[in-house]
């Protein structure tokens, strides 16, 4: 919907992983992202000092909550009245990372969207639409494929109804041509927690992924703290506790955490804390020692230049690429740090104007394997 592994005496199978639904929010900064992702899980996810003192996300957020239905037939809100001694039962895991927008966190968030496999694309009832973070956002998950969205109109409580009408045919206009052209819009209030159960249907109705556990594991870093713990979702693969792993491009041992693919983890490793600090292995691959393949000093990509970028709220046409400078859309990157990247795996070309902007984006289709060294 729209809107060398060692082995184990567990026996395992697609239909045990995969419980939990990697969710993450996207949107215009200020639109209420984190607000309702406490309105959907009961965690305030802006825990920094400075996040706090702002009022803005500025890293990485998590929540992971339940969603249970109630077995009885109930008119209005869903399971809310007082005295009510029904029974529930879970039908959705679900694991939410809030990203961080503003621009100079941009890069940040297109990171962020490699462990999404599903997104909430919050647009403000207060505002017109696209603000330049909603369409640069919707180009980066259309981009990447992302296709399991759900389309929020948020602070409904703030605007006149015709207004907010108003906005909601600009964000129709906005979203045809694309994926979500037919998909529903949900209008919420997550002061007075209205249409939050629709939100909660909406993500229950999304198909979990299907999930290999048979292959060795790899994790996906987006953060890292200083008291040893690396954060991601893994991609595949089964980690357990006493598991030996390394990290690559970095080489780093360690003991680990029994997980599945789902959702976001955090995994507490044996190295200095001053290694994991200031989220220094975003970008890295997690892995069981040995089964990691190469990394690459040089790729291939063959790409596309996006034809618009946002730049004050307005969309203008970027520069083209003149002939000669490069065949057949396909360039060769040599780069400054390795990196670990699979052929066929998308990158974003997301530095414009010296500023962290969606350009483009490409898939990996050569690498010249890079000299590995143990730390």
């Amino acid at each position: 919907m729209y809107p060398s592994p060692r082995p184990h005496s567990t026996t395992l199978s697609t239909q045990t992983a995969g419980l939990y639904l990697p969710v993450g929010t996207i949107g215009q900064v200020d639109h209420g992202k984190s607000t309702l992702v406490r309105a959907i899980t009961g965690t305030k996810t802006m825990r920094h000092e400075t996040e706090m003192a702002r009022n803005i996300t500025i890293k990485f957020g998590y929540a992971a909550a339940k969603i249970y239905n109630c077995k009885q037939s109930m008119e209005g809100r869903k399971c809310q009245g007082e005295g009510y001694d029904g029974s529930y039962e879970p039908v959705r895991k679900i694991s939410i990372v809030d990203s961080p927008v503003r621009e100079i966190l941009m890069r940040a968030m297109l990171m962020g969207t490699s462990v999404m496999d599903a997104a909430l694309l919050i647009i403000s009832a207060e505002e017109e639409c696209p603000q330049p973070q909603t369409w640069e956002h919707l180009t980066t998950i259309e981009t990447l494929r992302l296709t399991s969205v759900v389309m929020v109109q948020s602070k409904l409580d703030r605007m006149a109804a015709d207004t907010a009408r108003k906005y909601v045919e600009q964000v129709r206009a906005f979203l045809k041509g694309t994926s979500g052209e037919d998909a529903p819009i949900v209008p919420v209030s997550t002061q007075f927690g209205i249409s939050i159960d629709v939100v909660h249907d909406m993500l229950v109705s999304i198909p979990l992924p299907v999930r290999d556990i048979t292959s060795s594991a790899r994790m996906r870093i987006v953060c890292s703290f200083d008291s040893s713990i690396a954060g991601g979702t893994l991609l595949e693969g089964v980690i357990r506790i006493d598991d030996d792993i390394e990290i690559r491009p970095g080489l780093i041992s360690h003991d680990r955490a029994s997980a599945m693919p789902g959702g976001l983890i955090g995994v507490r490793m044996l190295v200095a804390p001053e290694l994991c600090r200031g989220d220094q292995f975003i970008g890295q691959v997690l892995g069981l020692r040995g089964t990691l393949p190469p990394i690459f000093s040089v790729i291939s990509v063959q790409f596309e230049i996006l034809r618009r970028t946002t730049n004050r709220g307005e969309h203008r046409e970027t520069e083209r690429i003149r002939t000669g400078e490069v065949k057949c859309h396909e360039m060769e990157l040599v780069l400054n740090s390795s990196v670990y990247a699979d052929l066929g795996e998308k990158v974003t070309l997301s530095k414009l104007d010296k500023r962290w902007r969606l350009a483009g984006w490409g898939v990996v289709v050569e690498r010249l394997e890079a000299e590995m060294r143990d730390c």
